[in-house]
């Protein structure tokens, strides 16, 4: 069965856990919890949310949280889930997707990944080492993109208005 074409309204998270689905390497479900934890040591360099752009003086909608590390800090998995794509992330590294409970997808990155697509991961498991700040995670869900420190803090996540220009790298 050939894969599903990747739809421009799905981010590479979402697309590649349908892909999985559809292949059938999903069967075997992966045990979940509702523990959850952040995914670094480390503070929160820029939250979700809109910023605005000084020199241009427009707003924008930031899709992630980034975390001020440093090079070579552990990463570890914010929730219970499978791991549903390691692609490389353009600048170095790698994004590291995960699905997990609830329809929601968190992609980690960039960082040196010590897992492979298809593992499953409980909260805590370490996924790589960061190569340089910041380490960013962003969530996914039906909705649209959602603010990870929500889900971190049990809050169910809301999705950002429409409408707004989406200024992070793929």
């Amino acid at each position: 069965m050939p894969a599903p074409a990747r739809s421009s309204r799905l981010p590479r998270c979402a697309a590649a856990a349908l892909a999985a689905a559809l292949s059938g390497e999903d069967a075997k479900a992966c045990p979940l919890s509702a523990a959850r934890q952040a995914p670094v040591a480390a503070s929160i360099a820029r939250s979700f949310g809109f910023a605005l752009r000084p020199l241009l003086g427009t707003a924008v909608l930031r899709t992630d949280i980034a975390y001020a590390t440093r090079a070579g800090m552990p990463v570890r998995a914010a929730g219970d889930g499978r791991v549903t794509a390691v692609a490389p992330s353009g600048r170095g590294g790698s994004f590291v997707s995960i699905a997990q409970a609830e329809a929601v997808h968190l992609r980690y990155g960039p960082l040196a990944p010590r897992i492979r697509a298809g593992a499953c991961v409980t909260a805590g498991d370490r996924l790589g080492s960061t190569l340089r700040p910041p380490l960013t995670l962003r969530m996914w869900r039906a909705e649209g993109f959602a603010d990870p420190l929500r889900w971190l803090s049990g809050r169910r996540p809301g999705a950002p208005p429409t409408g707004m220009q989406d200024d992070t790298p793929n």
